[in-house]
């Protein structure tokens, strides 16, 4: 049988938004898990054969899917869910994105941030911990970075070698980084400040998955502002439901 690229005409109107996972056909594991309409599923694959044969520039995701081709197999299509609207498919995406591990997609999904899995332990110090306010973040200059907490145990609990690299940042927000330099930064798990650092230092990364993000170096806080910030809920429109974009500036 061959290969499906595309639904049957009618199909996608059929299933609306839905979710979906790519499986690799080797070991029966799931590799990606997205989010789309119409036949936004078999997008990868089509990529994946499109990109140019220079390894080093091709995402994990589309690496696998070209080492899946190259042995003869097919790339499995799983619908998750369909028939939703947007926001309840951002829902069901960032759920699967929690619960499989080891996955290829770059970033996760929305609200996974702030609105993941906790223990229960985790979810009291998030609603009880004290609140930080707009004011005192934008005065101090402060740029909340979100990270997850399984990512940070994958790097041996380092919450700095975690925050530091690499991240999608434009233009403006560059400018505003450089043009205040004592700006700090907050390393951000579920809502709560993890770490503090300043003299942040932000470079482009220039090869790799991670080309054209950006990282940087800094000095861990000093203790005075770490007593200021530490162990604290970020303020609530830093919180809010959508908020895709895991680099914030406060000011």
């Amino acid at each position: 049988m061959s290969e499906i690229t595309s639904f049957a005409p009618g199909v996608a109107k059929e299933l609306d938004y839905y979710v979906y996972r790519l499986i690799d056909p080797r070991n029966g594991e799931t590799f990606y898990v997205g989010k789309g309409r119409g036949d936004r599923v078999f997008q990868h694959v089509r990529a994946a054969l499109q990109a140019n044969d220079d390894e080093d520039a091709l995402s994990l995701k589309l690496k696998t899917i070209r080492d899946i081709i190259d042995e003869g197999l097919e790339v499995i299509h799983v619908i998750h869910r369909h028939g939703m609207d947007e926001a309840t498919a951002f829902e069901v995406e960032a759920a699967l994105l929690d619960v499989y591990p080891g996955l290829t997609n770059i970033q996760g999904g929305h609200g996974s941030l702030d609105r993941g899995p906790m223990n229960a332990k985790q979810i009291n110090n998030l609603y009880a911990a004290q609140e930080l306010t707009q004011s005192e973040m934008a005065q101090a200059h402060s740029v909340i970075i979100k990270i997850r907490s399984d990512t940070v145990e994958a790097k041996g609990g380092d919450i700095y070698k975690t925050v530091r690299y690499a991240w999608k940042i434009g233009d403006k927000t560059l400018g505003k980084l450089n043009a205040t330099p004592d700006h700090l930064i907050l390393a951000v798990i579920n809502g709560i400040v993890k770490g503090v650092y300043q003299n942040a230092k932000w470079k482009k990364v220039e090869d790799g998955v991670a080309n054209g993000r950006y990282e940087f170096d800094a000095d861990e806080a000093a203790q005075t502002i770490q007593a200021q910030f530490m162990g604290k809920l970020i303020d609530g429109q830093y919180r809010k439901r959508g908020l895709a974009n895991p680099v914030l500036l406060t000011w």
